[in-house]
């Protein structure tokens, strides 16, 4: 059927279901990647109001991203091989609900413990969208539309915060229940992108159709290998990556507070656009 369809049936032996456009598939994996970040990047402005009302001390709140950081890498690290073993949908859709079930933690935050559990579960989510969900959204792109793709994998992460950030920062500053209403959103997102990738094709071929549980379990041991030629320009470039997640994190964990008392207001929107200002950056 023409690439402009919404969806297609495609009919077996004994069942028939709806499915996505390759299209569709592929600007619904964008949507979700980008939706992942975002929700990362909610909790930003609403740091204030958990120190005013909630009590939640500056050190919980960066120990919260700290937790954020650790578990991304460790879903990086040992998740990044899972999908081509277990085949792309499964972990994004897994990714999706684990996401899911952070934003429902932090819609219920009510002191440091929740706000660390949720950012744990987050950073979960973001350390699978950059390994399964970025490959999914590769695969799923049309001939000739490589950088595409390429773009959407690599900028989703600084962009998709960003705007998260400035999204929850307006709807702090101009909307009812500040503390549930961007999650809220969030959720709605991810599950109407989960339903999506429910009813796209998986783009990994899997022995026998089924998948290598072997395999799948042994992908999960970390591997840590640089090629010879490549480590000269690996130990330079680790530096920078490592300096610019640092200030990443500072102003994530601090500058909304740091932005509220040298600014001296009171805008939660301020906060959001202290945030988006450096991933911008990163972005561009």
């Amino acid at each position: 059927m023409p690439w402009r369809a919404c969806v297609r049936s495609r009919t077996g032996d004994a069942t028939s279901r709806i499915q996505l456009t390759r299209r569709l598939a592929f600007a619904n994996a964008s949507i979700a990647m980008t939706s992942m970040f975002a929700a990362a990047g909610a909790p930003a402005p609403l740091y204030s109001i958990y120190q005013e009302r909630l009590g939640v001390s500056a050190a919980g709140i960066t120990g919260s991203y700290a937790a954020y950081i650790v578990s991304a890498a460790l879903a990086m690290l040992c998740g990044g091989r899972l999908s081509d073993h277990v085949g792309r949908r499964p972990v994004v859709v897994g990714s999706l609900l684990i996401g899911i079930a952070g934003c429902l933690v932090l819609m219920q935050l009510d002191g440091s413990e929740d706000l660390v559990i949720g950012r744990i579960l987050q950073g979960m989510v973001v350390g699978t969208a950059m390994s399964g969900m970025g490959a999914y959204v590769v695969d799923l792109r049309r001939p000739g539309t490589t950088f595409l793709a390429s773009l959407v994998a690599s900028a989703s992460p600084t962009l998709g915060v960003g705007v998260g950030a400035v999204i929850s920062g307006l709807l702090v500053d101009h909307a009812p229940a500040p503390r549930v209403l961007v999650y809220l959103i969030a959720v709605g997102v991810q599950a109407t992108c989960l339903v999506g990738v429910l009813l796209s094709r998986e783009t990994v071929a899997l022995p026998a159709g089924r998948p290598d549980r072997i395999a799948a379990i042994g992908s999960l041991r970390p591997r840590l290998a640089v090629p010879v030629r490549k480590r000269a320009i690996f130990i330079g470039v680790i530096g920078a990556f490592v300096a610019s997640w640092t200030l990443g994190g500072l102003y994530q964990s601090l500058g909304p507070s740091f932005a509220t008392e040298l600014l001296h207001r009171e805008d939660h929107l301020y906060a959001g656009l202290v945030v988006a200002s450096v991933l911008a950056m990163t972005t561009l």
